[in-house]
């Protein structure tokens, strides 16, 4: 009995810990994803602007 005890909350601990560090890995992840997405839409945005820049370079 109190050996299957022990072994219910070593069980219980360690789902605690496999959640808790799943749910860090994810947040981690999801902050460099949003990071990247940002970086492609500056460039995008510099890429729109060197083309208008090029584009009133050529009118003038």
């Amino acid at each position: 009995m109190y050996h299957q005890k022990w072994k219910k909350i070593i069980i219980f601990c360690l789902l605690f810990i496999l959640i808790f560090f799943s749910t860090i890995i994810l947040k981690i992840l999801l902050v460099k994803q949003s990071a990247i997405a940002v970086k492609e839409d500056d460039w995008d945005r510099f890429l729109e602007e060197k083309d208008f820049i090029e584009a009133v370079n050529q009118v003038e």
